[in-house]
């Protein structure tokens, strides 16, 4: 496909890739063990989190492609504007009734996703979350540190439960993605 001269073409080997850099369908022993190694679960969490919002700007830049008075890419200030709500705001006006937008309001109504917004949100805007430590008499009978932002135990399965949920959640959306593209390129 064509569009002011670029080309632009999707391909198998395409999404794979996309598949690839989100790291889905990947084992999760990786973050555990760098967690494990001292990297802290403030910084896995939010470059996990950052993941979802590249890619709704790489929706959001396709989307440009093949309706470019809808989707403005133009300044560095609209280039900054783009965030998951708004692209969910100029799909619903650019293509109505499209079945991307099922899977963006589906995305945004599951919990997993909801809890990463939460996350990512007081780790960007704020600082790290209050800690509730606990103290057993005698043996390791103490329940594991938790955040005070949920309550979120900080044990070995943090990131890994939560990256899995995550893993699903951009699966469908990286189909629906699929779906939009073949059908409108």
């Amino acid at each position: 496909m064509e569009r002011s001269g670029v080309q632009v073409s999707f391909s198998r080997r395409s999404w794979g890739s996309l598949r690839t850099i989100f790291e889905i369908g990947r084992s999760d022993a990786a973050p555990g063990a760098a967690l494990q190694a001292g990297q802290g679960a403030r910084t896995l969490l939010r470059r996990r989190a950052l993941r979802v919002r590249i890619l709704f700007y790489a929706l959001y830049a396709i989307a440009a492609f093949i309706e470019p008075t809808s989707f403005s890419l133009a300044t560095p200030a609209d280039r900054r504007k783009v965030s998951p709500t708004k692209t969910e705001t100029a799909f619903a006006a650019a293509f109505p009734g499209d079945p991307i937008l099922m899977t963006i309001s589906a995305l945004f109504a599951d919990p997993s996703y909801q809890e990463w917004q939460r996350i990512r949100n007081v780790l960007t805007h704020r600082t790290a979350p209050g800690r509730m430590m606990y103290v057993g008499i005698g043996n390791d009978d103490a329940p594991a540190t938790e955040w005070k932002l949920d309550n979120i135990p900080l044990d070995k399965a943090l990131v890994p439960t939560r990256r899995a949920a995550l893993a699903r959640a951009l699966t469908a959306l990286l189909e629906g993605i699929e779906t939009f593209v073949r059908a409108k390129v």
